[in-house]
């Protein structure tokens, strides 16, 4: 995504900045705040942070942000990248998994172990 929101131009309008460490959408969320990558800066509405996604996956990542940042609404910014693998009903069936498996949990290590219980529950799909 990095590389799509630099081909994009967003480089010349917002610092980008790219984690590596993530298996997940929620890890990735989680190790970027503990990896600093946000330090200094004051998201709201007057300065949204931005998130670089493909359309169908903003809401999931939206709901996560919102446990994970505290961040809300206009203090988040849709950043939809373009191409891409289009949207599946499996990605369906984990946002709304999501909103229920995390309901009221926002501790980083509690979000951790449900996020892995909840994939380790999933069936596996067949390679190929």
């Amino acid at each position: 995504m990095l590389a799509r929101a630099q081909a994009a131009g967003l480089a010349a309008h917002a610092e980008l900045k790219l984690e590596r460490r993530s298996r997940s959408t929620l890890e990735n969320l989680l190790h970027t705040v503990e990896d600093g990558l946000l330090a200094g800066h004051a998201f709201g509405p007057g300065h949204p942070l931005g998130l670089v996604s493909h359309a169908w996956h903003l809401p999931r990542i939206r709901f996560l942000a919102r446990k994970v940042l505290r961040l809300r609404g206009a203090g988040l910014l849709d950043v939809p990248a373009t191409g891409g693998e289009p949207a599946s009903n499996r990605e369906r069936v984990v946002h709304v998994a999501s909103r229920l498996w995390f309901l009221g949990v926002t501790d980083p290590a509690r979000l951790r172990r449900r996020e892995r219980a909840m994939v380790a529950s999933l069936p596996r799909r067949a390679p190929g």
